[in-house]
C-alpha cells in the first residue's frame, strides 16, 4: 500500500493511497512490467481502443523526411571532418558539409 495518491502505470488513472489495485484497469499498485503490459492491453480492449503497437525501427526511420536524414548525416560528417582536421582542406570540407546540412534543414517544409 502506498502512502500517497498514485498514478497507474498501465492506464494513468489516479488512485487513492489505500488501494492496492487500480480502480480503472485493475493493475496492481506494485506491478511488474509484464503485469503492466497485460493490464494495459486488457484495459484497451475493454475500452474499445486499438491495441498498442510495438516500436518498429524501420517505420520510424521511414517516417523521417529525407532532407532531415541527409542533414543529420552531413552534420555528422562535417563535425567529424572538423574534429579530425589537421590542415585547411579538411576544415573547408567540414565547413562545406555543415553548410549543406544547414541548406537541407532550411529547405525542409513540413507536410
Amino acid at each position: 500500500m502506498k502512502p500517497y495518491v498514485w498514478s497507474c502505470l498501465a492506464c494513468e488513472a489516479s488512485n487513492p493511497p489505500d488501494s492496492t489495485r487500480c480502480s480503472r484497469c485493475d493493475c496492481p499498485a506494485h506491478a511488474t512490467n509484464a503485469q503492466v503490459d497485460a493490464s494495459r492491453q486488457a484495459w484497451r480492449q475493454r475500452s474499445g481502443l486499438l491495441p498498442a503497437k510495438s516500436f518498429d525501427l524501420v517505420a520510424a526511420v521511414m517516417a523521417f523526411p529525407l532532407l532531415l536524414i541527409a542533414a543529420g548525416v552531413l552534420v555528422l560528417l562535417g563535425g567529424l571532418a572538423l574534429i579530425v582536421s589537421t590542415n585547411v582542406s579538411f576544415t573547408a570540407f567540414g565547413a562545406l558539409l555543415l553548410a549543406l546540412a544547414a541548406l537541407c534543414v532550411s529547405s525542409y517544409r513540413p507536410r
